[in-house]
This record gives structure tokens, C-alpha cells and sequence, in this order.
């Protein structure tokens, strides 16, 4: 049996306090080298940790090892270290063998005879230092979690298929783990396995008070991606209550009262002051707080770019006409709530507008150009979709000193830069093409002398 030294540098493995199947991450190396293992494009998890599963996934070394002795001092390592065999190797048999003495440059404040589960990188081929992760009292079928996340195939669809189970589990690291996987995963991915969903879960979870307003984005879109009609009733109806009751906490936001608003059986708000609003009493607040019924919409549900998507999706040009009502005509809807809209309809054209008649989506986006606080973005995807038709309007803009900031000029230069280009690789332009470039290239030069900065700045 050899030694070997998995040399760190983190102060907090240092620490005396025991964890429960805690996870001890070992410095900045790891994150390092997590930065390198490619993530799929997420939808809903840019700022999400790095899961556990993913952790598995991109070590070079998985495996169990027995806590044998601590040592505190010594001249060579002077923080401590702790003496481990390896027990059992799932990945890196080339880096670690079963019944070899490993130490680990840390302090570890487990008992010996402790099993514990080691994972990192090997960062040299000098074999030394490694970066490493501990996890502390693994159970027994956690560790066939662990085998099973060391081989599993990197295809994406099999790999969410294994998680599917897992969302919402009783076992908070899988369910932790499960989420992130599908927050992670691509649109594309999504839809593969989209007849897997589990419809009846989904819907249960989304009316659940307690589940988290991420997770329910995230199931609204599942959902939406059935395309049945009882789930577009109850996204219709998340939609909704979310904007019902945004408008009554704005009519409040001149006070400073605290106020909870609830949806009871029928549909009807009731909203319940604790500080200064004589609505209602402690007890008619308790009945509110406990009334649930199975249609009863969350309330605590906040308006959210997954849930308009998968509106979307599973009603069709009705629910383009709903935002059309909602978000484009109604004069009161907030600057926030236009944008996750037009946002939610960018995601619908870039990944399923095939679904839907060109004309008819590119309608709903026409409608944001009204308002300046979402017509450059409107103007960016039209520019992408390489829908030419509101050149003579966009130029016309410019003349309202609401449409004439300096994103909006941006966004106009980058979309007429565009379509004077649009024949530069096509072999034979129709005439009308020809002439639509000719314009564009026309207004160009007027916002150049609007603007020529504007300009300067996308032609670079």
C-alpha cells in the first residue's frame, strides 16, 4: 500500500464543526476546474450553484475512503493532516486503488473509522496537489446514487429521463440535484422529453404554496409543452392572478402597510392588511392563510417568463391574442411585465415558431414597438427573424423623443445594417428585395447624420 499526499490550501477544512452528510468544498481550484466541464445553454439557471451531480460528472476521481487517524501539526504540514484508505474507487482507478492510504491535507473533525466520500481533480501530472470535495456519513443508497452518476452516459435526454423522479423528492441533495439538471438543460432538451413529464405532478406542484417561485417557472414551462388544454386553464389563471394582484399591491405601494393578498375558491381576491388597512379580522386572515382547494391558484405565484412560454405553447394564437390584450394594449402594464413577455415570445420564436404561422407571431411582436420601454428589444428580434416590414416605421420613430435614446438607435442601426445586407448571399435577389435593401441603406445614412455614433458603433 502506498502514501499518498492530496495537498490543499483552504483554511475552511480546518473547521471543527461536524456536518451531516455535509459537502466541504475545497477552494477556488475546483470552481476552476468546474469552469472548464461545458455547460448546455440554460434557460432558467444562469446564476444557479454548480449541482452535486455535475460535481460527479466533471472528477477525475470518485471514491469512498475510511477515516483512519487526524493529525494536527507536524514540520511538513503544519495546519494537519487526516490519514483515509480508499474502500471503494467508481472513477479514477488510474489516480486512486482500492485499500491505499491517502492523506488528505486537512484537519478533519470525523471520528476514525468514518466513511467518507472523496472527489476533485488531479491538477499535474506530478500527482500533487489535488482538489478535492468531502462528503461526510455517506448512506448506503446514496452511494449507488453516486455509481450511477459516475456512469452515466453524457446524453443529455438520458440523463434527465434518471432525474425526472426526483423533482420535488423527499431527499433534498436528489431533488436539489434534479432541479438544477433540468434548470440547466436546453430548450431543446426539454422537448425531447416532454412525453415523459408527469402532467398530474406538475400541475399539483405549481398550485403548491410552498414550492419555490424558480421551481414553478420551471414546471410551467413543463407543463405548457404538453400542449393540453386543461394545463393552458391553469397557466391562464397563474397568469392572471399575478397581474390582478401586482395591480393591488401597486394601488398600495404609497403606504407603508404590509399587505397579503389571497385568492379564495371563486376566484375573487381578498386582501388582508396587518398594518392599517381595516379589511378584514385575525380569524377571517387564518381561514384565508388555510383555505386550499384543489383550484385554487397560488398565490404566492409571481409572474415569470416559463409560465408565459408555456402559455404559450399550450394555447396557441389564443394566448398570443391574451398578450396582445394583456401586455400590448393594456396602458397600465408595468415596464417588467412587458419585458418577461416579449421575452417569453423570443423564446417562442427562436425555439418553436414553427408552431405557429409566422405572420401571427411576428403580429404580437409588432405590438411592442408601441412602447418605448420594449421596442428595442422588439426591433432586435424582428432584426434576427429578418422581418424587413417596419423599416419605414422605425425611421419614423426616431422623430418621438421617447423612441430616441441611445439603445433604441442602436437597436434601429443594427436592424438597418441588417437588411441593407440581406442580399449579399442571395444569388438572384427578387426585385422588391433590391429595392428594400436600397431604403434601408437610405435611412442608414439618416441616422448617420442623426447619429453618426449610433452608427459608428455597430458597424465596428
Amino acid at each position: 500500500m502506498c502514501a499518498t499526499s492530496l495537498s490543499r490550501n483552504c483554511s475552511s477544512f480546518r473547521r471543527r464543526t461536524p456536518f451531516l452528510f455535509a459537502v466541504i468544498v475545497a477552494g477556488l481550484l475546483l470552481n476552476q476546474a468546474m469552469a472548464q466541464f461545458p455547460r448546455p445553454r440554460a434557460l432558467f439557471a444562469e446564476n444557479q450553484p454548480v449541482s452535486f451531480s455535475e460535481r460527479i460528472r466533471s472528477s477525475q476521481f470518485v471514491a469512498i475512503a475510511e477515516c483512519i487517524a487526524t493529525t494536527r501539526e507536524t514540520e511538513t504540514h503544519p495546519a494537519g493532516f487526516t490519514t483515509v484508505q480508499i474502500r471503494r474507487v467508481f472513477r479514477g482507478s488510474e489516480i486512486l486503488e482500492t485499500d491505499q492510504i491517502v492523506k488528505l491535507d486537512i484537519v478533519y473533525s470525523g471520528r476514525a473509522g468514518q466513511t467518507i466520500l472523496v472527489l476533485g481533480q488531479k491538477l499535474d501530472e506530478e500527482g500533487s496537489p489535488f482538489e478535492y470535495i468531502i462528503i461526510e456519513n455517506p448512506l448506503p443508497w446514496r452511494l449507488g446514487y453516486v455509481s450511477k452518476l459516475t456512469e452515466m452516459e453524457a446524453d443529455s435526454t438520458l440523463r434527465l429521463s434518471y432525474f425526472l423522479p426526483y423533482l420535488e423528492s423527499t431527499d433534498k441533495l436528489a431533488d436539489h440535484d434534479a432541479y438544477l439538471e433540468f434548470a440547466s438543460a436546453t430548450y431543446a432538451e426539454l422537448v425531447k422529453l416532454h412525453p415523459e413529464f408527469p402532467n398530474n405532478k406538475l400541475r399539483q406542484w405549481i398550485r403548491n404554496v410552498d414550492t419555490k417561485p424558480e421551481r414553478v417557472q420551471l414546471y410551467g414551462l413543463m407543463l405548457g409543452m404538453s400542449g393540453r388544454l386543461v394545463d393552458a386553464k391553469l397557466l391562464d389563471d397563474l397568469i392572471m392572478n399575478a397581474l390582478r394582484i401586482d395591480a393591488l399591491k401597486s394601488q398600495w405601494a404609497r403606504r407603508d402597510d404590509i399587505v397579503a393578498v389571497f385568492e379564495i375558491g371563486d376566484g375573487d381576491l381578498e386582501a388582508i392588511s396587518i398594518d392599517g388597512l381595516p379589511v378584514t379580522d385575525d380569524d377571517q386572515l387564518n381561514r384565508n392563510v388555510d383555505h386550499q382547494i384543489e383550484n385554487t391558484v397560488n398565490p404566492k405565484i409571481k409572474l415569470q417568463e416559463g409560465l408565459i412560454v408555456g402559455y404559450i405553447l399550450s394555447r396557441g394564437v389564443r394566448a398570443l391574442d391574451r398578450l396582445d390584450e394583456q401586455f400590448v394594449q393594456a396602458p397600465d402594464v408595468g415596464y417588467d411585465k412587458r419585458q418577461l413577455a416579449l421575452s417569453a415570445l423570443s423564446c417562442v420564436w427562436i425555439n418553436s415558431k414553427d408552431r405557429f404561422a409566422r405572420e401571427r407571431l411576428l403580429k404580437t411582436i409588432h405590438g411592442f414597438l408601441n412602447h418605448p420601454e420594449t421596442a428595442d428589444t422588439a426591433i432586435s428580434i424582428l432584426s434576427q427573424s429578418q422581418d424587413w416590414s417596419v423599416q419605414d416605421r422605425l425611421i419614423g420613430m426616431l422623430d418621438q423623443p421617447a423612441f430616441n435614446g441611445p439603445d433604441m438607435r442602436a437597436a434601429i442601426a443594427t436592424y438597418l445594417i441588417a437588411s441593407a445586407k440581406r442580399n449579399e448571399k442571395v444569388s438572384t435577389p427578387t426585385a422588391a428585395d433590391i429595392a428594400e435593401a436600397r431604403k434601408a441603406k437610405v435611412s442608414l445614412e439618416r441616422l448617420r447624420r442623426l447619429n453618426a455614433q449610433s452608427v459608428t458603433d455597430i458597424e465596428e
